[in-house]
């Protein structure tokens, strides 16, 4: 399993608890245009949107910081009430909001939008981010070592 697999069932899982039964949730599917989203009154879609990377030393790059966005796709047939949009948005963010995830740094909030509405749907989008460490398999040339004098000082 990829990083990236292995965090994003992390925050599947965590929705899975937080979110009422009625809700479908489930990683993004790999064929999303079989996916109908009108067959479910709330559905959470759970996505890797890329990430950002930051150099720690400025003269070797051989592990750097990542962080990683991951996107949540709600999906709703109502906005209020126990299971419309306004709560379930809450509770996500309540699950999700500094959630420790294993091998990262908590989650982060990062944004909510409204990402389209039409008659009887009403679509958000939520980021978070973690930051791992990313660590490249060449290393860079090896420094020279200076010998050590094995000669008693004076």
């Amino acid at each position: 399993m990829t990083q990236i697999e292995h965090l994003q069932e992390q925050i599947v899982e965590r929705l899975k608890l937080y979110l009422p039964s009625v809700a479908y949730v489930g990683g993004f599917p790999s064929k999303p245009e079989e996916f109908d989203l009108a067959n479910f009154q709330m559905a959470a879609l759970v996505h890797y949107g890329g990430a950002r990377y930051a150099s720690d030393n400025a003269l070797n790059h051989a592990t750097q910081s990542r962080s990683m966005r991951f996107v949540i796709a709600l999906s709703f047939t109502a906005l209020e009430g126990e299971h419309g949009a306004y709560a379930v948005l809450e509770r996500c963010r309540s699950a999700l909001q500094n959630f420790p995830l294993a091998e990262a740094s908590p989650l982060k909030m990062e944004r909510e939008d409204l990402a389209d509405q039409s008659p009887g749907q009403w679509r958000w989008q939520m980021e978070v981010s973690c930051l791992v460490r990313s660590i490249s398999e060449h290393q860079g040339p090896r420094r020279p070592v200076p010998p050590i004098s094995r000669q008693p000082q004076p």
